[in-house]
This record gives C-alpha cells, sequence and structure tokens, in this order.
C-alpha cells in the first residue's frame, strides 16, 4: 500500500524557502522605513523653513535666536534631540508643533539623528560673512538612513573668505543635508 504524505526532505525544502523569503521580505521592508523616515525629514526641514519665512515676515525681518535652554548644549545649535526645538516658532503662533527628526527620542544628547539651527550674526572678522553684513541662519540634517552623504538635494552652504576666495567653513561637510538663509 502506497502512503501519502510528504517526505521529510520536502518539509525541510518548502520550510527553508519559506525562511528565505521572509527574511528578503523583512530586509526590503527595514530598507522602505528608512526611506521613509528619509523622505519625511525633507518634508520636515521644508516646513521649518517655510515658517522661519513667515518668522521672518512677522518679526522685522529677522529669523528666532538659538534657544538659550538648549543653545549650549550641541556646540551652540538648537537641535530636535531637545525639546524645545526653536521655541520662538511656537512661541509666536507661527507653528503649534516645530517637527523634530522620526528617530527624535528626546533625550539622545546631540543625536545622530536630528535638525539643528542655529541664528548666525555677522562676523567680517571672523572671515566668515557669507551675506555681507546681515545674520543668517543654519539648518542642517544631521543624518539620513538611507540616502547618500551628502544628499544630493543639499543645497549647501559655505564662508569664503573675501580677501583670498578660499572656503572657511562648509556647512555640507557638518551635515547630510544644510541650508542657510541670510536676512
Amino acid at each position: 500500500m502506497k502512503q501519502k504524505g510528504f517526505t521529510l526532505i520536502e518539509l525541510l525544502v518548502v520550510i527553508s524557502i519559506i525562511g528565505l523569503l521572509s527574511t528578503v521580505i523583512s530586509i526590503a521592508l527595514a530598507n522602505a522605513r528608512q526611506r521613509a523616515r528619509d523622505t519625511k525629514r525633507l518634508a520636515d526641514v521644508r516646513q521649518l523653513r517655510l515658517a522661519l519665512d513667515i518668522y521672518y515676515n512677522q518679526n522685522n525681518s529677522t529669523y528666532p535666536d538659538p534657544d538659550p535652554n538648549t543653545g549650549g548644549m550641541c556646540g551652540g545649535w538648537n537641535t530636535s534631540s531637545y525639546d524645545p526645538f526653536i521655541t520662538a516658532l511656537k512661541n509666536t503662533g507661527v507653528t503649534s508643533k516645530v517637527p523634530v527628526d522620526p528617530l527624535n527620542t528626546g533625550s539622545n544628547g546631540c543625536g545622530i539623528y536630528a535638525y539643528r539651527y542655529y541664528r548666525y550674526s555677522p562676523d567680517p572678522g571672523n572671515n566668515c560673512d557669507p551675506c555681507k553684513g546681515k545674520s543668517y541662519y543654519v539648518l542642517g540634517i544631521n543624518s539620513f538612513e538611507a540616502a547618500p552623504y551628502p544628499h544630493p538635494t543639499s543645497p549647501g552652504w559655505k564662508c569664503i573668505n573675501p580677501s583670498n576666495g578660499q572656503v572657511t567653513r562648509d556647512w555640507q561637510q557638518e551635515f547630510s543635508w544644510v541650508v542657510g538663509k541670510c536676512e
């Protein structure tokens, strides 16, 4: 009499194929999540730039100063790893919630995954005066998960010494994505 059923070898082959497929799917989903968080980072920075422009228009053509409560914690930068982040945007009603990095935990120090903001006063004596005597801000994304470094859409921001044409500071070397704007 012939028995119907699967042999042990057939069962092992099926189980190993299922295991391999689940591994491939898990990796693909993890990569998709990383790309989704990177896309959110770019959208958040667009939102921050718009909020900063609204603030600028409502506040005598100036951008907000760094928050004194967090300004010294990360080399003077306001960083989305700390709450509050650019409190002036919330305090003036420009936005109800300032966006933070999707992997922000609120207590991870200066953070690998964080947005950073700083408003610089003009400093021609330091040979870093990209706005010719006007204040300016620098806004950057520390790091992406899936995107190349630097990010291909980063506008970049740097200071050039007017006396010799040499770059004195290039924020693109410090951030994956960075932008600056003059007052």
